[in-house]
Protein backbone atom coordinates (compact mmCIF):
# COMPACT_ATOMS: atom_id res chain seq x y z
CA UNK A 1 0.00 0.00 0.00
CA UNK A 2 1.32 3.61 -0.93
CA UNK A 3 1.36 6.25 1.95
CA UNK A 4 -0.39 9.50 1.18
CA UNK A 5 1.80 12.22 0.54
CA UNK A 6 2.10 14.90 2.92
CA UNK A 7 0.65 18.40 2.05
CA UNK A 8 4.57 19.53 1.89
CA UNK A 9 5.40 16.80 -0.14
CA UNK A 10 2.33 17.62 -2.86
CA UNK A 11 3.42 21.02 -2.48
CA UNK A 12 6.79 20.42 -3.23
CA UNK A 13 5.31 18.21 -6.32
CA UNK A 14 2.70 21.09 -7.31
CA UNK A 15 5.85 23.78 -7.30
CA UNK A 16 7.70 21.41 -9.88
CA UNK A 17 5.12 21.42 -11.98
CA UNK A 18 4.28 25.19 -11.84
CA UNK A 19 8.03 25.85 -12.86
CA UNK A 20 7.39 23.33 -16.06
CA UNK A 21 3.91 25.08 -16.49
CA UNK A 22 5.80 28.64 -16.85
CA UNK A 23 8.20 27.10 -18.71
CA UNK A 24 6.29 26.39 -21.55
CA UNK A 25 6.59 28.96 -24.94
CA UNK A 26 4.93 29.29 -28.25
CA UNK A 27 1.10 29.80 -28.75
CA UNK A 28 -1.88 28.24 -26.71
CA UNK A 29 -1.65 24.36 -28.69
CA UNK A 30 1.79 24.56 -28.74
CA UNK A 31 1.85 24.91 -24.91
CA UNK A 32 -0.91 22.79 -24.32
CA UNK A 33 1.12 20.02 -26.29
CA UNK A 34 4.11 20.99 -24.21
CA UNK A 35 2.17 20.52 -20.87
CA UNK A 36 1.21 17.08 -22.15
CA UNK A 37 3.77 15.93 -23.35
CA UNK A 38 6.04 17.06 -20.48
CA UNK A 39 3.79 15.34 -17.66
CA UNK A 40 2.14 18.63 -16.18
CA UNK A 41 -1.37 17.73 -16.80
CA UNK A 42 -0.87 14.06 -15.35
CA UNK A 43 1.37 14.72 -12.35
CA UNK A 44 -1.55 17.90 -11.56
CA UNK A 45 -4.45 15.22 -11.98
CA UNK A 46 -2.81 12.91 -9.57
CA UNK A 47 -1.98 15.44 -7.01
CA UNK A 48 -5.81 16.99 -7.11
CA UNK A 49 -6.78 13.23 -6.50
CA UNK A 50 -4.90 13.14 -3.32
CA UNK A 51 -5.98 16.55 -2.23
CA UNK A 52 -9.97 15.74 -2.93
CA UNK A 53 -9.36 12.23 -1.12
CA UNK A 54 -6.95 13.70 1.90
CA UNK A 55 -9.09 14.99 5.05
CA UNK A 56 -6.75 17.80 5.48
CA UNK A 57 -8.76 21.67 5.43
CA UNK A 58 -5.75 22.92 3.27
CA UNK A 59 -5.79 20.02 0.65
CA UNK A 60 -9.38 20.36 0.97
CA UNK A 61 -8.99 23.88 -0.09
CA UNK A 62 -6.84 23.33 -2.88
CA UNK A 63 -8.84 20.51 -4.12
CA UNK A 64 -11.68 23.38 -4.39
CA UNK A 65 -9.68 25.72 -6.42
CA UNK A 66 -8.73 22.96 -8.80
CA UNK A 67 -12.17 21.95 -9.47
CA UNK A 68 -12.65 25.68 -9.85
CA UNK A 69 -9.71 26.77 -11.80
CA UNK A 70 -10.12 24.09 -14.61
CA UNK A 71 -13.20 25.42 -15.84
CA UNK A 72 -11.90 28.96 -15.00
CA UNK A 73 -8.45 29.10 -17.32
CA UNK A 74 -7.37 27.69 -20.37
CA UNK A 75 -5.13 24.55 -19.65
CA UNK A 76 -2.22 26.15 -21.31
CA UNK A 77 -2.49 28.78 -18.45
CA UNK A 78 -3.71 26.58 -15.46
CA UNK A 79 -1.76 23.37 -15.90
CA UNK A 80 -5.38 21.65 -15.67
CA UNK A 81 -6.63 19.73 -18.36
CA UNK A 82 -9.73 17.62 -18.37
CA UNK A 83 -9.36 16.54 -14.46
CA UNK A 84 -11.10 13.23 -13.88
CA UNK A 85 -14.90 13.48 -13.48
CA UNK A 86 -15.07 11.12 -10.64
CA UNK A 87 -12.53 13.65 -8.58
CA UNK A 88 -14.39 16.80 -9.38
CA UNK A 89 -17.84 14.54 -7.99
CA UNK A 90 -15.66 13.87 -5.15
CA UNK A 91 -14.85 17.38 -4.52
CA UNK A 92 -18.15 18.76 -4.97
CA UNK A 93 -20.13 16.16 -2.81
CA UNK A 94 -17.49 17.23 -0.05
CA UNK A 95 -18.42 20.51 -0.76
CA UNK A 96 -21.94 20.19 -0.13
CA UNK A 97 -21.56 18.31 2.88
CA UNK A 98 -18.98 20.54 4.49
CA UNK A 99 -21.27 23.54 3.61
CA UNK A 100 -24.32 21.45 5.50
CA UNK A 101 -22.19 20.73 8.57
CA UNK A 102 -21.27 24.39 8.86
CA UNK A 103 -17.26 22.74 7.54
CA UNK A 104 -16.06 25.73 5.75
CA UNK A 105 -13.75 28.04 7.17
CA UNK A 106 -13.11 31.93 7.09
CA UNK A 107 -10.78 31.88 3.97
CA UNK A 108 -12.42 29.29 1.46
CA UNK A 109 -16.24 31.26 2.90
CA UNK A 110 -14.14 34.69 0.89
CA UNK A 111 -12.70 32.12 -2.29
CA UNK A 112 -16.04 30.63 -2.89
CA UNK A 113 -18.09 33.39 -4.11
CA UNK A 114 -15.45 34.75 -5.52
CA UNK A 115 -15.53 31.59 -7.71
CA UNK A 116 -18.66 32.13 -8.13
CA UNK A 117 -19.00 35.00 -9.80
CA UNK A 118 -16.31 34.46 -12.26
CA UNK A 119 -17.89 30.84 -12.91
CA UNK A 120 -21.37 30.26 -11.51
CA UNK A 121 -22.39 28.21 -14.55
CA UNK A 122 -19.94 25.36 -12.65
CA UNK A 123 -21.66 25.11 -9.96
CA UNK A 124 -25.67 25.97 -11.46
CA UNK A 125 -25.32 23.97 -14.68
CA UNK A 126 -22.62 21.31 -14.19
CA UNK A 127 -23.27 20.35 -10.23
CA UNK A 128 -26.45 21.02 -8.63
CA UNK A 129 -25.78 22.56 -5.07
CA UNK A 130 -28.22 22.29 -1.92
CA UNK A 131 -29.49 25.34 -0.89
CA UNK A 132 -26.96 25.77 2.01
CA UNK A 133 -23.96 25.92 -0.67
CA UNK A 134 -25.98 28.15 -2.42
CA UNK A 135 -26.47 30.57 -0.05
CA UNK A 136 -22.29 30.26 0.90
CA UNK A 137 -21.66 30.79 -2.93
CA UNK A 138 -23.39 34.29 -3.21
CA UNK A 139 -23.09 35.75 0.33
CA UNK A 140 -20.52 38.08 -0.10
CA UNK A 141 -17.61 38.15 2.41
CA UNK A 142 -15.84 41.31 1.84
CA UNK A 143 -14.68 41.97 5.41
CA UNK A 144 -13.15 38.94 5.68
CA UNK A 145 -10.92 39.79 2.35
CA UNK A 146 -9.08 42.93 4.17
CA UNK A 147 -7.18 41.06 6.09
CA UNK A 148 -5.94 38.84 3.28
CA UNK A 149 -2.34 39.53 2.67
CA UNK A 150 0.09 37.94 0.25
CA UNK A 151 2.21 36.20 2.51
CA UNK A 152 -0.35 34.14 3.23
CA UNK A 153 0.13 32.37 -0.26
CA UNK A 154 3.76 31.60 -0.13
CA UNK A 155 4.18 28.15 -0.12
CA UNK A 156 1.08 26.95 -1.01
CA UNK A 157 1.22 25.62 -4.59
CA UNK A 158 -0.95 26.44 -7.48
CA UNK A 159 -3.50 28.01 -5.40
CA UNK A 160 -1.43 30.02 -3.47
CA UNK A 161 0.50 31.12 -6.76
CA UNK A 162 -2.82 32.36 -7.83
CA UNK A 163 -4.08 34.27 -4.81
CA UNK A 164 -0.55 36.00 -3.82
CA UNK A 165 -0.55 37.28 -7.25
CA UNK A 166 -4.02 38.39 -7.16
CA UNK A 167 -4.65 42.20 -6.15
CA UNK A 168 -6.99 41.25 -3.31
CA UNK A 169 -8.36 44.91 -3.15
CA UNK A 170 -9.79 44.08 -7.03
CA UNK A 171 -11.56 40.93 -5.14
CA UNK A 172 -14.22 42.67 -3.53
CA UNK A 173 -17.66 41.76 -4.93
Amino acid sequence: MVMPRSINELTDAEMSLIEKLESVTGLMDEKTEQLRDNGVFDGFAQIYREYAESEEPEAFKRAVFFFWFQFSEPSCFSGLHELPKETNDLVFEKLERFAADGNIDSELRWMLPYYYSISDWIFDDVYTSSKTLRRVLTEKEDHLIANVRHEDFVNRGLMGSYWGSANTRTVKR
